[in-house]
């Protein structure tokens, strides 16, 4: 009895330590009998725990989607983009008001946003980002990114769908994300 006990903890010993076949093994393999039921194989287990790793460590990098940001967008800006929206929870609320907060004017179709923040490559404190949002759709539709030596202020402008509820977001290098009020083309 003791000699099939240590037979089967060696057994699961080696198939713990041993690397799965697949990083996605979809189910257990059969495993041997052993005095009064089934165990489980080790391999599974870390199959399991590496589709695990595997999948966060896919689903960590935010991809831009076809139906969420404009073509027209760089698609390393975009992806930018999402992962600040997702990461800062905490906008409008690290520095000042009155130099952060991205402002828009509305012309018919045309929309500009600025920013009245100025760029200093010798901190350096300037505007990262600046990209505008459909909030109707939560598409952004428009989107920039801006360097330290760019002028004073970080300006985009975009043309939106008329009735389109859009908000204008930036982001400071130093003072994270800032969200302005939603206007109405």
């Amino acid at each position: 009895m003791a000699a099939a006990f240590f037979s089967l903890a060696a057994l699961c010993l080696a198939e713990a330590l041993r690397p799965p076949s697949s990083p996605l093994q979809a189910a257990p393999q059969a495993a041997p009998q052993a005095l009064s039921g089934e165990v489980e194989r080790g391999s599974f287990v870390a199959g399991v725990l590496s589709a695990g790793i595997a999948s966060s460590a896919a689903a960590s990098v935010a991809e831009p989607s076809a139906s969420g940001i404009s073509r027209s967008v760089d698609k390393e800006v975009a992806r930018k983009i999402l992962q600040i929206e997702r990461l800062n929870v905490d906008s409008n609320s690290n520095g000042d008001k009155a130099k952060h907060l991205p402002q828009v004017r509305v012309a018919g179709d045309k929309v500009e946003c600025f920013v009245p923040h100025v760029m200093d490559p010798v901190k350096p404190h300037f505007i990262e980002y600046i990209w505008l949002k459909d909030d109707d759709t939560d598409f952004i539709f428009a989107a920039k990114k801006f360097e330290p030596t760019d002028p004073s202020p970080p300006t985009i402008v975009a043309k939106a769908k008329p009735g389109a509820s859009v908000t204008p977001y930036a982001y400071c290098n130093l003072h994270g994300l800032w969200i302005g009020d939603t206007e109405q083309t």
